[in-house]
């Protein structure tokens, strides 16, 4: 049978011991050994298409076929075949005895077997005198008894006629009979390790190019590498979870990328892995033991009796089962004597084999048991015994489990607020609504889940207790106090909520819920109101209403945590003019003397980006949660990393929002990271991504200067300059007159620097005369900034220019750098250091426009370019560009656009690199260049 052609991932030093035990002149027995998955039929079929190529004989047969009568006939059909080159009587001779001897086997196989044996190596000593010879028998581990008895005799008779002869095993500490003795007999033993973290890069970029033209998301990278853990450089378990990952529907293609999702559910092995089936394999008390430690992992030794108690199984056969276990290195103990698996995605698996239901009965088996010893006052751990009443869910005795989760949450508040919040949600959904503990409850879960972040869940709570709120009886006189605290706090996670771009209860709902914990006015229309200014971007409108609605003065001696008026009112002065902010500044100084440390200008700087995140940061210091995920901790992340010149993270974190929310939500910072991206795709000369991303977001929006401001640069880089300009400056015209103008300097200085690069002067000078009026209104950094870089260029004052660049250092920005550098660079008597820096900030960043527009540049100023620090002096700067693109998982056409070339070109620089280089293909190019093995395959 033909052996499919593959590509070999980092086993040059395999391949090449293998390659000069074959080509040394005689016979030799060589063992290659690795673990299931490693690769050891790829390299084979590698070395075999080689050999082929070179005129070699190959004769190959699988072991663990058919008992042993697959192989023998493998190798029989191996010699026929050689029939058919031309007729040889004594070749034809020894074929035909052989074939007696095969069907003599079926008779008498325990006369006939060593005939065969003597009778095929004869045959295969024929074809080895006259050509080289090479005979490949695979998992000998796995023979069965028949060609057991036979194979020792078999691989030495055919070493002895001058034929090389290649075994291959699985490598185990402790090797069965036959692949012990083959490995004592032969030469050469080769074994495989896992493979290096750049093969592996190569290997799933191959994967992704054939499944869909595309590459692995790093954050599908950073999954597999956590929940494959040892297995993560075992080539055939990455290709195998990722093509599960694949069919199963949670690889999704965005951004030309492969993205995860859900992205926080965790990866399972395939349920034909290797792992999976040794456990299956092993029996039915196996398996269930396996599960119950998957359920619980980690699991402490001292609580093994009861779970194997709760999983039906027996003492002494859960001590067997969990010998073998850690024996074969499924399970591993830990330094605090737990077990836990060795492959998190093996316990994924189990515990999906197992099945939610029968999972939810084991952890009200084990919750009940100790509830019961409980009530016996037998100590138990209580902690333990918490969580398993969470994951039991309500089916229990509702009074004694709430009481556990009660008193175990109000212990852990402080020093675990995560594992305590999960408690007050469980107890509450133990509780009636007329319990008279649930007003402190709500409000000491609805508080944790702000001080952690988890904007999400906190919604959730809200519509979880929503129902039985309105459910519960009227409250009399005496409770009015206690429903207008709750009223609060409710209100408060409700617009945190909303600021964090969650999903909040429907209005409807959240109207009827501050009804009945209000004095009985309407709260339906306010609600739709405020909810239409704040995702309209008209946050001083909002904090009107949000004065109405939760306006409750606190009672003596009290304090709300956060007035959400004076913080919307803040959060809407970021926005506006210096005076308006100045104002707002004041007030909440003499509020919160505490916010005096923050740096103003740094506030401004989040609010002109809409960058919620940072802005509460910065207002609320300590007393804010910040997100522990969602749509705003992405956009402040994407916007960090973009600020830093970490465009590649941008992109992925970018991805990932897109993965962690449906795809009718449209959070206004779910729009911003996609604005950025589209700005990361404009500049690399990726035009089209860029175009896909924009199309995803409104036209009006909260923040929507930010999204002109990009809008404006994808159109003038994709050459619809008339258009850029046009509806640039329409766009500002719009922000401007709404009397939110901050982060408008952006937009104007790309307008200006684009009116200058088409020649027209006139509208250059128009622009910056608008754009020193917009720093007089604002009197920003960023506004002075971009005031000083586009004065300094239209005046041709190169010292107004590296003025703005020390600016820009201050801020850390590296994009706002490289274009000062680039601008600098056009007018500064001494242009060289400057147009350097932008080139070497451009190349960083990978954008193909920044080192263009160097480059031309410094050929117009007579500059020469930067010399690369690293020697590459066999490849040019194109084919170094392509090599770094193919790396990357980059398509011909993709390659094409980025280096703005032709495909067919792209072919033909690929062409030439691999005679340079000697690689076969372009992840061969890609592995090698990842290995650094280039320079040394070129000689340089």
């Amino acid at each position: 049978m033909a052996r499919e052609r593959v590509t070999v991932f980092g086993r040059d030093e395999q391949w090449a011991a293998i390659e000069s035990a074959v080509q040394r002149p005689g016979g030799t027995l060589l063992m290659l050994r690795g673990k299931p998955g490693e690769g050891k039929t790829a390299l084979l079929d590698g070395l075999t298409h080689g050999w082929q190529r070179q005129g070699l004989h190959v004769l190959t047969a699988d072991a663990a076929d058919h008992n042993g009568l697959g192989a023998l006939d493998a190798l029989l059909n191996g010699v026929r075949a050689h029939l058919e080159r031309g007729r040889d009587p004594q070749l034809l001779d020894a074929v035909a005895a052989a074939a007696k001897r095969r069907r003599d086997l079926e008779l008498s196989p325990q006369q006939a077997l060593l005939p065969l044996v003597h009778e095929l190596a004869r045959t295969i000593g024929l074809i080895a005198a006259r050509e080289r010879t090479v005979v490949i028998i695979e998992d000998v581990d796995r023979c069965g008894p028949l060609l057991a008895a036979a194979l020792l005799p078999l691989v030495q008779r055919i070493r002895a006629v001058g034929a090389a002869v290649i075994t291959s095993a699985r490598a185990q500490d402790f090797p069965t009979a036959v692949p012990a003795q083959l490995s004592n007999l032969a030469e050469t033993v080769v074994t495989l390790s896992p493979l290096s973290e750049s093969s592996i890069a190569a290997l799933a970029a191959r994967w992704s190019s054939a499944a869909g033209r595309a590459t692995l998301d790093q954050t599908v990278v950073t999954a597999l590498r956590t929940g494959l853990g040892p297995l993560y450089g075992n080539p055939g378990t990455l290709l195998s979870t990722v093509d599960d990952l694949h069919a199963r529907g949670r690889l999704v293609l965005i951004d030309e990328h492969f993205c995860l999702t859900p992205v926080h559910e965790p990866i399972a092995l395939p349920a034909e892995h290797e792992l999976v089936h040794a456990v299956r394999s092993d029996g039915d008390g196996t398996e269930r033991v396996a599960s119950v430690i998957a359920a619980i992992d980690p699991v402490g030794v001292d609580d093994l009796p009861m779970l194997t108690a709760a999983a039906a199984v027996g003492l002494d056969e859960s001590g067997q089962v969990l010998d073998r276990l850690v024996e074969t290195g499924v399970l591993a103990v830990d330094e605090r004597e737990r077990l836990r698996f060795t492959v998190p995605a093996l316990a994924v698996t189990l515990r999906r084999r197992a099945g939610a239901k029968r999972l939810r009965a084991l952890q009200t088996a084990l919750a009940r048991r100790m509830l019961a010893q409980l009530e016996r006052d037998v100590p138990v751990d209580r902690t333990k015994l918490a969580d398993h009443i969470v994951q039991a869910g309500p089916g229990l005795d509702g009074q004694l489990a709430a009481g556990v989760l009660i008193e175990e949450a109000d212990r852990a508040a402080a020093h675990a607020p995560a594992r305590a919040a999960r408690w007050y949600q469980a107890a509450l959904r133990h509780l009636p609504a007329e319990d008279q503990r649930w007003p402190r409850l709500l409000r000491a879960l609805l508080r944790l889940r702000m001080s952690l972040g988890q904007y999400r869940e906190l919604t959730e709570d809200v519509s979880l207790v929503a129902p039985a709120v309105l459910a519960a009886p009227s409250c009399g006189d005496q409770d009015k106090r206690e429903s207008t605290t709750l009223l609060v706090t409710v209100g408060m996670c409700w617009l945190s909520a909303l600021l964090h771009d969650e999903r909040a209860a429907e209005p409807d709902r959240s109207a009827r819920l501050f009804e009945s914990l209000g004095t009985g006015s309407r709260f339906d229309a306010e609600i739709r109101r405020f909810c239409s200014a704040m995702f309209g971007g008209r946050v001083g409108e909002a904090a009107a209403l949000l004065n109405t609605m939760f306006g409750v003065p606190p009672e003596p001696g009290e304090q709300h945590p956060v007035d959400l008026g004076e913080v919307l009112v803040l959060l809407n002065a970021l926005t506006g003019s210096d005076t308006e902010f100045q104002h707002a500044w004041s007030v909440w100084q003499r509020r919160c003397p505490e916010g005096t440390a923050v740096d103003p200008q740094e506030l401004r700087e989040a609010g002109a980006m809409t960058d919620y995140a940072t802005a509460l940061e910065l207002i609320l210091g300590d007393r804010y949660g910040k997100p522990s995920r969602g749509s705003v901790l992405c956009y402040q992340k994407v916007l960090r990393a973009y600020n830093a010149g970490e465009w590649d993270t941008a992109l992925s974190l970018t991805r990932h929002c897109e993965t962690d929310h449906p795809p009718g939500r449209g959070a206004p910072a779910r729009h911003l990271s996609r604005a950025i991206a589209a700005e990361i795709c404009s500049e690399r000369g990726d035009h089209r991504r860029a175009a896909e991303w924009l199309d995803r977001i409104p036209r009006l929006m909260a923040g929507g200067h930010i999204v002109a401001w990009v809008r404006c640069g994808v159109r003038y880089r994709a050459g619809d300059v008339t258009t850029a300009l046009d509806e640039g400056w329409q766009d500002y015209l719009r922000y401007r007159d709404q009397g939110a103008p901050a982060g408008l300097e952006r937009l104007l200085g790309r307008l200006v620097a684009f009116a200058l690069r088409e020649g027209d002067e006139p509208r250059a000078k128009a622009l910056l005369d608008e754009l020193a009026e917009l720093d007089e209104r604002l009197g920003t950094a960023t506004s002075r900034e971009t005031l000083l870089l586009m004065r300094g260029v239209v005046t041709r004052d190169a010292e107004l220019g590296e003025q703005a660049v020390r600016l820009a250092r201050v801020r850390g920005a590296q994009p706002q750098i490289a274009l000062g550098c680039l601008l600098v660079g056009t007018v500064s008597p001494d242009p060289q250091p400057w147009l350097h820096e932008s080139y070497v900030l451009a190349k960083r960043f990978r954008s193909t426009r920044g080192r263009g527009l160097a480059q031309e540049v410094m050929r117009e100023r007579g500059v020469t370019l930067p010399r690369a620090r690293t020697r590459q002096a066999p490849f040019s700067t194109t084919e170094i560009r392509i090599i770094d693109l193919v790396s990357d998982g980059f398509t011909n056409r993709q390659i094409a656009m980025t280096v703005q070339v032709s495909e067919k070109t792209v072919e033909s620089h690929l062409t030439r690199l691999f005679a340079r280089t000697g690689c076969r293909s372009r992840v061969e190019l890609a592995a090698a260049s990842l290995e650094g093995r280039l320079l040394a395959r070129t000689g340089s």
